[in-house]
């Protein structure tokens, strides 16, 4: 059954980083649908000090693929 499929404009937004959640779910979100070589290349860069954590969000945020819809949706509602 497909809950969502009379919810054409339904849209979520979750961010667990770990406070209610037994894991950080944006990490998992990244590692599902983001650029993998790109993050773990970034994440070394992370981890060595060479870039900040604002950077590594930036960039792993960066590499998740949305479908157009959801883009200008969120563009439409969220300011970035």
């Amino acid at each position: 059954m497909n809950i969502l499929k009379d919810n054409k404009n339904t849209i979520v937004l979750c961010d667990f980083d770990g406070t209610i959640t037994t894991e950080d779910t944006n990490i998992k979100l990244f590692d599902k649908i983001g650029n993998k070589d790109l993050i773990q290349e970034y994440r070394e860069k992370y981890y060595n000090g060479e870039i900040d954590l604002r950077t590594l969000a930036d960039i792993q945020f960066g590499s998740i693929k949305l479908s157009k819809i959801v883009e200008r949706a969120v563009k439409k509602t969220v300011m970035i």
